[in-house]
């Protein structure tokens, strides 16, 4: 088939083709559960291997052999454009961080020495830590 350099432009050709169509027949709620969690597929909304056999005959590539089996390259093509597409969007929609109750208690701990060595006073420290403590409970419902 095509060398492999020419082999890894056309799949990420066709996984930013299968990407954007899937970012067209998605809604944004959609898109935003397959980026976080992944129990919202292209596949539940669209045929995907149809989508990008398509993208993939556009680049004059065959994917189904003579006997009506798809080819090697065209199965390699098709499952690293889905996992191309698959990192665009977690790009497009990152996963929120998650803080342990390590990292709430080293952020209440930063708190008290500041106070303690006077760098912020008694009401800063303690609407500070209400915040950490709310953004600790709001990023791990």
């Amino acid at each position: 088939m095509e060398n492999q350099k020419d082999l890894t432009k056309i799949t990420e050709s066709c996984g930013q083709a299968f990407y954007a169509v899937c970012d067209c027949v998605m809604t944004d709620a959609q898109m935003k559960e397959w980026a976080e969690s992944g129990n919202v597929l292209p596949d539940d909304c669209m045929d995907a291997n149809m989508t990008l056999h398509d993208i993939i005959l556009n680049h004059g590539l065959d994917v189904f052999d003579e006997d009506g089996q798809m080819n090697g390259d065209a199965e390699i093509i098709l499952e690293d454009a889905w996992k191309f597409a698959d990192k665009l969007n977690k790009k497009k929609y990152p996963k929120p961080p998650s803080y342990s109750i390590g990292d709430l208690h080293s952020s209440i701990n930063d708190i008290f020495n500041q106070w303690v060595s006077a760098k912020m006073t008694t009401i800063e420290a303690r609407d500070l830590a209400n915040k950490c403590c709310a953004k600790f409970i709001e990023d791990n419902k």
